[in-house]
């Protein structure tokens, strides 16, 4: 008994150390990456405000909006069960549900996996759903009580998409390797006097990268040779996975953060705040 006590402590233990390890992981990548980070907040943020602004000229575009996403959840059996949790006032069950669609729907089904496929698609994927936020949540028509505090959870929610969208960023650096998309720091100090050993240094990497793509001699019709040089990179491709599946560490935790407040503000404070 003693030995089956100490191993599920030693397996928690574990797990727990891996956990934290991959979310400090996580946080490490995106402040190495703060410039694509920022510029994806500002887009994101961006496209919320425009379309929020575009609602006082066009207000039929939130009415639109409120029935599109309203036929979505009567139409299937996923959303059926999420509204009818939030009408029963289940906190604990409208949590687990929340960010289960948010974490596989809404994070890796809407903006990760379509990234997989074509280089930024999931930003572009990212940047409607912040559009189609501003059209839902517009105050220029909608003034009932859910709308303030749900700005809340808009905030937090949207660092996960906008997360999300920077390991579409990443993958799509890492695989489209003819282009330079690496972030270069300011050489200042000590570094200015080894800037032209540092750029010897990176110019033999180029070379030995250049070495390891596909370079084949392909012979025409008529005999000539012809160097093809890829424009990917398999080994950069997975390893924008691997900062993919590292990045969803925070991605999650902010996640469940997001779903504990919409499940306690819809279900709880949806009479509890003023009117706008």
């Amino acid at each position: 008994m003693s030995n089956l006590i100490q191993q599920t402590s030693l397996l928690l233990q574990n797990t727990y150390n891996r956990i934290t390890s991959t979310f400090s992981d996580g946080i490490t990548l995106i402040r190495k990456n703060a410039r694509p980070f920022t510029i994806l907040q500002a887009g994101y943020w961006s496209s919320t405000l425009i379309a929020a602004v575009l609602v006082y000229k066009y207000p039929h575009l939130q009415e639109a909006a409120w029935a599109a996403t309203n036929k979505d959840l009567e139409r299937y059996e996923v959303g059926r069960q999420v509204s009818k949790v939030y009408a029963d006032g289940h906190i604990f069950k409208a949590t687990l549900w929340t960010v289960g669609i948010n974490v596989l729907v809404g994070a890796f089904g809407t903006i990760t996996l379509p990234a997989l496929g074509i280089p930024f698609s999931g930003i572009a994927m990212s940047m409607y759903r912040a559009f189609m936020w501003g059209l839902l949540f517009s105050p220029a028509i909608k003034h009932d009580q859910v709308t303030a505090p749900h700005v809340v959870t808009m905030l937090v929610e949207g660092q996960a998409y906008i997360l999300a969208a920077l390991g579409d960023w990443l993958l799509a650096k890492r695989f489209i390797s003819q282009f330079d998309f690496a972030s270069k720091g300011r050489v200042s100090g000590e570094e200015k006097k080894n800037a032209k050993t540092i750029n010897e240094k990176e110019k033999e990497k180029e070379k030995e990268k250049e070495k390891e793509l596909v370079n084949e001699d392909v012979i025409d019709k008529q005999g000539a040779t012809k160097k093809k040089n890829s424009w990917i990179s398999w080994p950069g491709y997975i390893d924008g996975l691997k900062e993919n599946l590292v990045l969803y560490a925070p991605i999650t935790g902010v996640l469940m953060i997001a779903a504990i407040w919409e499940a306690y503000e819809v279900i709880n404070l949806k009479n509890g705040f003023l009117r706008w």
